[in-house]
């Protein structure tokens, strides 16, 4: 149920105070684009839904970020599981084969992965506009971009130093070259 008030509503201006809020403490949550790089995750939730022009099945799943400066932020990917276009629903596959064997996971049970943790590769899309639509920069994770987990670096693949900021994007840092992923035993 939401209630909804207007000057004439309020008669007693008591109640529409929230009791132990105070805006000056609260500092608003960045949605800014995570840099690329390989970060450690939690599979926190799957979902699958159908496709924009349900026509297939997609699988959403929800990451959240469990170390280093970027630490409780959350990514999405949108994997195709079922597509009109068979190349679509390949590449689909593809992914969804990296994130069950990065958490050593076999069948195709999607509820299995859930609390499953991995390393994830991360790039940033700009911003961009399609037709009358515009999009906001956002994650994506890299195509089959699972890795189990091995203690690797998070963040991009720069140290810092000499002025650079850890772990800003590194077009801020003049890095030209993308980070790579964890090498795996």
């Amino acid at each position: 149920m939401t209630t909804t008030w207007n000057n004439d509503d309020v008669q007693d201006e008591s109640s529409l105070i929230v009791e132990g809020f105070d805006p000056e403490k609260i500092e608003p949550q960045s949605f800014e684009p995570v840099p690329d790089g390989w970060y450690p995750v939690l599979v926190e939730k799957i979902s699958v839904k159908p496709t924009a022009d349900k026509t297939g099945k997609r699988a959403n799943v929800q990451l959240k970020i469990t170390d280093g400066d970027f630490k409780g932020r959350v990514i999405f990917d949108g994997i195709n599981i079922i597509n009109a276009s068979d190349a679509a629903q390949q590449i689909g596959r593809e992914h969804l084969a990296a994130l069950f064997k990065a958490c050593g996971k076999t069948g195709n049970n999607l509820a299995a992965l859930v609390q499953c943790e991995v390393m994830v590769g991360v790039k940033m899309e700009v911003a961009r506009t399609v037709g009358d639509k515009t999009y906001d920069a956002r994650n994506a994770v890299k195509r089959n971009g699972y890795k189990p987990m091995n203690g690797a670096v998070t963040g991009p693949a720069s140290a810092p130093g000499n002025g650079e900021k850890k772990n800003a994007p590194s077009f801020l840092n003049g890095e030209k070259k993308a980070a790579q992923p964890p090498k795996l035993a």
